[in-house]
């Protein structure tokens, strides 16, 4: 087994035992070759299908491990995207680093998925922002996880009220 197949086995063993000690919040993980899918429920987010944007509490994501992982970061995918500046609205890829380590993990990922979906952290760098007209909605309640101490993140879960809501400045075309 190389170093990206034993990392990957660690990566979903941590999960299971996460979703084990949060069934309120993971309704479903899956291990497809590469990638975990990932079914999250009482986990709001803003949703924006046709006309003004409203909350769903389900979502499903793709977590995405790339060949050279964990040299290069695991990437994330919403099924139906979220309303968010870091989320692409086509594709529902969501920019989950604003600097990436190797020692990151799934559960990392995870915790910065569930803030994303509350918008309570955004990477404000106009690089990162794929839909700029979501900088107007508003932070939601989001039940906290339980982290068992054998899957501790190496980040600190972002927290209500930790950025600044302001409109970034968009290269001219």
């Amino acid at each position: 087994m190389n170093l990206r197949e034993r990392r990957i086995e660690g990566e979903w063993e941590q999960l299971q035992t996460l979703a084990a000690a949060n069934p309120g919040i993971f309704v479903a993980i899956e291990r497809v070759p590469g990638e975990f899918h990932v079914t999250f429920a009482n986990s709001p987010a803003w949703i924006r299908e046709t006309g003004e944007p409203h909350v769903r509490a389900e979502h499903v994501l793709r977590y995405v491990f790339p060949r050279y992982y964990p040299t290069l970061p695991l990437d994330a995918y919403f099924m139906r995207p979220v309303f968010h500046p870091n989320v692409d609205q086509e594709n529902g890829f969501a920019c989950l680093w604003h600097e990436y380590r190797p020692g990151l993990t799934i559960i990392d990922a995870v915790q910065i998925t569930r803030s994303i979906m509350a918008h309570r952290c955004v990477n404000q760098d106009p690089a990162h922002c794929m839909q700029p007209g979501a900088y107007v909605v508003y932070e939601l309640d989001i039940p906290s996880m339980i982290i068992p101490a054998c899957c501790s993140p190496a980040l600190p879960a972002p927290r209500s009220g930790r950025r600044l809501r302001i409109t970034p400045t968009l290269p001219e075309e």
